[in-house]
């Protein structure tokens, strides 16, 4: 019975759905297996517990808000 593991960040009911329909008919495909005995199994892991090049995603994703925050002039109207 094949299995498969998939860890990521939190992702709507309905791409939930769809990737587990497209993991499953990948894996009836290329192992010829009835679609019956594969089961996918779907991991909501938190920004928090999750790093890239050493830096939280939690981390990383408030110093980009603040980066924009800084580089977008405000939009005033002159009369």
């Amino acid at each position: 019975m094949p299995i498969v593991y998939l860890y990521g960040f939190k992702r709507p009911i309905a791409k939930k759905r769809q990737v587990a329909k497209r993991l499953t008919d990948a894996v009836v495909k290329s192992y010829d297996v009835p679609k019956e005995i594969v089961t996918v199994y779907i991991f909501d892991v938190p920004r928090e517990n999750a790093a890239h090049f050493g830096v939280l995603v939690s981390d990383h994703d408030r110093e980009q808000k603040k980066k924009n925050k800084i580089a977008k002039p405000s939009r005033r109207r002159g009369r």
